[in-house]
C-alpha cells in the first residue's frame, strides 16, 4: 500500500526505467515535538481560555485557532512525509519538499557510493530504532539524520550496490566477449583456419 503512494507521489523524479525499491523518513519523533507544540499554543492555550470565559467570541477565536492548528500539522505532516530519501534500482534521490511551490532533488549514483554506515546517539534512538545514516562519498560525507532503522538503509545500499556490481560485472564480460569473439572471426574470415601440423 505505501509502495503504491510512493510510486504516486515521487514518480516524477524517476527517469524511465527507474523503479522505487524503498523509501527512507524521518523518524515520526522528527515531528512530534513540532506537533506537540502546535497542540498546546493553538488548542490547549486558546480552549483553556473558552474554558475559563465561555463567551462567544471567544469560542469563535479558538475555532479559528483550531482550523490554523489543523492547518499547521498537514503542514507539518506533508512536510515530513515529502523529506525523503529514495532508494531505486539506478541511485539514491534526496528529495526536499520546502511548501508547495519549492522543491528540489539531487541524485547520487551508487557507483560514487564508497562507504554506508549507520549510528544511534543515545539510549532514546536505540529504543526507537531511528539514528543517522552515513554515506562516504568522493565529495565528502552526507549524513542523513532521525531517519527510521538506518540499520535496515544501510543494508538495503549495500544490497542494491552488490546486485549492480554484479550485474555491471556480467555485462562486462559479455562485453568482452563479444569484442574477443568479433575479434576471432575478422581473424578466420580474413586468415582462415590453418591447423599447425606436427611433422
Amino acid at each position: 500500500m505505501l509502495q503504491k503512494i510512493s510510486q504516486r507521489f515521487f514518480r516524477g523524479y524517476l527517469e524511465e526505467g527507474e523503479e522505487i525499491i524503498t523509501t527512507i523518513h524521518r523518524h515520526w519523533m522528527a515531528i512530534l515535538k513540532r506537533s506537540l507544540r502546535i497542540l498546546f499554543f493553538f488548542v490547549i492555550i486558546p480552549g483553556t481560555v473558552y474554558f475559563v470565559f465561555p463567551y462567544p467570541f471567544i469560542f469563535g477565536l479558538f475555532f479559528l485557532f483550531a482550523l490554523y492548528a489543523v492547518a499547521k500539522f498537514f503542514y507539518a505532516f506533508f512536510n515530513w512525509y515529502l523529506d525523503v530519501w529514495i532508494l531505486t534500482n539506478m541511485a539514491i534521490l534526496d528529495i526536499r519538499w520546502d511548501g508547495f511551490f519549492k522543491r528540489s532533488a539531487q541524485r547520487s549514483e551508487y557507483a560514487r557510493i564508497e562507504q554506508v554506515s549507520h549510528s544511534y546517539n543515545g539510549v532514546f534512538q536505540s529504543l526507537l530504532n531511528y539514528g543517522t545514516l552515513h554515506i562516504q562519498q568522493a565529495g565528502g560525507v552526507d549524513s542523513i539524520v532521525s531517519i527510521v532503522n538506518p540499520k535496515q538503509a544501510a543494508s538495503d545500499i549495500a544490497t542494491i550496490q552488490e546486485k549492480l556490481n554484479s550485474s555491471q560485472k556480467f555485462q562486462d564480460e559479455e562485453a568482452l566477449k563479444d569484442i574477443l569473439t568479433g575479434i576471432i572471426k575478422r581473424h578466420i574470415e580474413k586468415h582462415g583456419v590453418s591447423v599447425p601440423v606436427d611433422e
